[in-house]
């Protein structure tokens, strides 16, 4: 989903900041103890000042490491024996990062036990200061799954120990949005999301209608609750929020229809009916439309852009969406 407020990296700063990204990976880089994959002296990298010596240096140990790789890790492989140590970068630091990089997340939508609602949080920073999903960051090491269960404890404080099995893969969507917290703030920052959804018991939710809402980041969030999936579809919310609801529609009117044994084919051929219906919605959403059947009539209508108005930020940006 593009904004287009987002601008890329101007030219005349791309040499700096590749110089500095260099830097920042080099302070962090942990030498292999096998001097043949990692043949480059630390202290020798951190020292250069001509970034053509940076790029032959870093070119030879990247030669080294094809030449002798290490031992491949298969995950799922704890976050101890991650490629690299990860820590939390400063700010400047983190924002020359993200000039350079993609960064990859993981979202999770909280279904309540009937599946006619969804938990999302009213986020107060950038980027998007709107209702949006429950999630964040992966770290390196983490498998999606894993990276879920992390973040909805950090997220909720109740959900503990959440059975890997429950959560489904819904869709994956990549994103440029067009203002940061992270000076310049107006660079941006380029996402990519997996998408998961997670429908909770009814234990789970009669706890989580209040301990979700009162454990918020309060630096992150001013609101957060259950919200209809009528309304969502129907309202004013990021498209890229719209399009994982009725990929979360979809996939509940599969399970539906796969797990249905027994009974009447006219019964499993109306849920056959429901599930291609679905499926179509998706179809239509991604190209801005939506469509409406009754007993006799079908309207298919163009919906609007989604306007992303922030109050606490005094910040208001109109969001492009494109599907392939």
């Amino acid at each position: 989903c593009f904004s287009p407020a987002f601008r890329f990296t101007r030219p005349e700063r791309s040499y700096r900041a590749e110089r500095e990204l260099v830097r920042i990976i080099q302070s962090n880089w942990v030498p292999h103890p096998d001097p043949d994959v990692h043949p480059a002296c630390p202290k020798k990298l951190s020292s250069c000042s001509s970034p053509k010596y940076y790029n032959d240096i870093t070119f030879v140990r990247l030669a080294n490491r094809r030449r002798n790789p290490p031992p491949p890790l298969s995950p799922p492989f704890p976050l101890s024996l991650a490629p690299r140590a990860c820590r939390f970068l400063p700010d400047a630091e983190y924002g020359v990062a993200l000039d350079n990089l993609v960064k990859g997340c993981t979202d999770v939508l909280l279904l309540s036990p009937d599946g006619k609602r969804i938990f999302l949080g009213k986020r107060c920073v950038q980027p998007q200061p709107d209702w949006w999903f429950m999630g964040g960051r992966m770290l390196p090491g983490e498998t999606p799954v894993d990276s879920c269960r992390r973040l909805l404890l950090r997220e909720t404080g109740g959900l503990t120990d959440v059975d890997p099995s429950r959560f489904v893969a819904v869709c994956a969507q990549s994103f440029a949005f067009g203002m940061r917290e992270q000076e310049p703030s107006d660079h941006g920052t380029c996402d990519v999301q997996l998408c998961y959804m997670l429908r909770l018991s009814d234990d789970e939710y009669e706890a989580g209608k209040v301990v979700v809402a009162s454990v918020l980041d309060v630096n992150e969030y001013i609101d957060g609750g259950w919200k209809d999936i009528d309304g969502i579809l129907s309202g004013n919310y990021h498209p890229a929020l719209k399009y994982a609801v009725r990929c979360v529609l979809a996939s509940m009117a599969l399970e539906d229809m796969s797990n249905y044994c027994g009974g009447s084919d006219e019964e499993l051929s109306r849920l056959t009916r429901v599930f291609l219906r679905r499926r179509k919605d998706v179809e239509e959403g991604m190209m801005g439309r939506t469509t409406t059947a009754t007993a006799t009539t079908t309207t298919t209508t163009t919906t609007n852009d989604y306007v992303l108005e922030s109050k606490e930020l005094d910040y208001r940006a109109t969001v492009k969406s494109k599907y392939y």
